[in-house]
């Protein structure tokens, strides 16, 4: 039976956040009290239920690459810095909820594995508390020194108070068996456990050390692996988790998992296309994949999770979300489900994840292709969210390029419960209104308006309920200055600056 979408398109209902268009260009949010620039959101539901939560992810494109919480309504929660980032997700450290984020200053792509930056890991007044920036002493393709030398695809923090997190070192190695020279220039991938109150490193691994080159899918050409300038991309690590005392690691051009204990050996592999150690039915295929994850494990069995890309540099098949059953007994490989729209097909080429809600739905963005969507737990579709212009080369996607495209290399559904500790709301006036706004609060439901003379005699004049991310309300003529207070459970969070009414 068809879907029936109720479409909700967002430029339709959002409360005060301009649309701003150019020709040819995905429509993003403007706003008077702050800079942002968020893209709009078109959002289409079936009726059925959904999780509840907001959307946490890191739009990449021609406007704006900073972090951004929104609400499934498409009002603008929380914008982080401007600058490119990747996986923002709400984590908990110690049992308290945490928000993080990698970020770097340079532009984050498929194509460029190998760019370098930090985790910075919030509380929820969007104070950093930790920021991860191990300096491993690495060399950037160019031959500058990496500094801090994490890269994008990985930090996941762990019930043990540690961070995994993804690297990659450049560094020479034979080549002759994928047809290149003796000594070639390839992607070390490794990854790190850290202790995040100490930043001690505890565990390093190295693909090099157990992985044989020539088990990569990637395909050795033109000028690839010759210079330290573009080394090869054989291993392309995408996806840390714990797995017991050990780990289990992701490579996309090897099309396969590795379970790693502890001391770490490879204990299992499952690959995409053969099933590696295991028989792997053919409706449980995967290549090119990401976000691999593991549930409900035992020592006998365990599910596993990941994003099903399907594609490298060119869409020929659609991505979808995997859900299998290891029988780690047995080495058999049995299909729980496969999380695919197939009245609407998605065909990303890069990046994505799949990810379990708390209602048991699922939840899949599509990375370089600028979609979510959530599915119930039987796999029907439930939302689709587009937050961009959908891709119409067979190529990756540019950013030097004349078409630019959104891309979010993972995002989530998520609670979050934040009061910003440093700043306070942020009021303007313009065109004879005021507006207020505060970025990341969550609490707030009403805006006091104060207003007065002088400072002595400032007195409450109105209460506005909040609308979206920002609300307008009435100026007072005959005042000479105005303050606003945010207001949850009748108590004030905090206020306002004080602002003149007329200058």
């Amino acid at each position: 039976m068809p879907k029936l979408f109720v479409s909700i398109s967002i430029w339709g209902i959002l409360g005060l956040a301009s649309v701003q268009a150019t020709s040819g260009a995905w429509p993003y949010q403007t706003f008077r009290t702050e800079s942002f620039e968020p893209p709009v959101l078109d959002i289409n539901r079936t009726g059925a239920e959904l999780a509840e939560g907001f959307f946490v992810f890191t739009p990449q494109g021609p406007r704006q690459n900073s972090p951004v919480i929104m609400t499934d309504c498409g009002d603008l929660v929380w914008s982080g810095p401007n600058v490119s980032s990747a996986n923002l997700v709400v984590q908990s450290l110690n049992g308290t909820p945490v928000l993080s984020f990698w970020q770097a200053p340079a532009v984050v792509d498929e194509v460029t594995p190998f760019t370098y930056g930090n985790v910075s890991i919030l509380d929820d007044t969007y104070t950093e508390i930790y920021n991860i920036c191990p300096d491993l002493n690495l060399i950037a393709p160019d031959g500058s020194p990496s500094g801090c030398s994490l890269n994008a695809h990985e930090s996941l923090i762990t019930p043990r108070g540690t961070i995994l997190v993804t690297v990659v070192n450049i560094t020479t190695a034979d080549l002759t068996s994928v047809g290149g020279p003796a000594v070639g220039w390839v992607n070390d991938d490794m990854f790190l456990e850290i202790d995040i109150a100490t930043m001690e490193i505890l565990f390093k691994w190295r693909a090099l050390d157990h992985v044989p080159i020539n088990t990569t899918k990637a395909i050795l050409t033109g000028t690839d692996g010759l210079s330290r300038s573009n080394p090869f991309d054989w291993f392309h690590m995408n996806s840390v988790d714990v797995l017991g005392e050990g780990y289990l690691t992701n490579s996309r051009t090897t099309w396969s998992s590795y379970a790693i204990n502890s001391t770490g050996g490879i204990d299992w592999i499952l690959e995409g296309s053969t099933g590696g150690d295991f028989s792997l039915p053919s409706a449980a295929e995967f290549a090119w994949q990401h976000d691999a994850r593991v549930y409900n494990v035992t020592p006998s069995s365990l599910v596993l999770s990941l994003f099903n890309n399907f594609n490298s540099q060119t869409p020929t098949y659609p991505s979808r979300g995997l859900l299998l059953y290891l029988d780690l007994d047995n080495h058999v490989v049995k299909l729980i489900g496969a999380y695919e729209d197939i009245e609407d097909q998605t065909y990303s080429i890069s990046q994505g994840d799949f990810t379990q809600l708390e209602n048991n739905n699922w939840f899949v963005d599509y990375g370089d292709v600028p979609q979510m969507k959530e599915f119930g737990s039987a796999g029907d579709v439930r939302m689709i969210v587009q937050f961009g212009d959908l891709p119409v080369q067979n190529s990756l996607k540019n950013f030097s390029n004349s078409t630019v495209y959104e891309m979010s290399y993972r995002a989530y559904k998520q609670g979050w419960e934040a009061t910003p500790g440093v700043y306070g709301p942020a009021v303007t006036i313009a065109n004879s209104k005021g507006y207020v706004s505060w970025n990341g609060d969550t609490r707030t439901t009403q805006w006091i308006i104060f207003a007065g003379k002088s400072i002595s005699s400032l007195q409450e004049v109105a209460t506005v309920n909040r609308t979206g991310f920002e609300t307008s309300f009435s100026i007072p003529e005959d005042e000479a200055i105005i303050q606003v207070g945010a207001v949850a459970d009748e108590i004030i969070l905090r206020n306002s600056s004080v602002i003149k009414i007329w200058e």
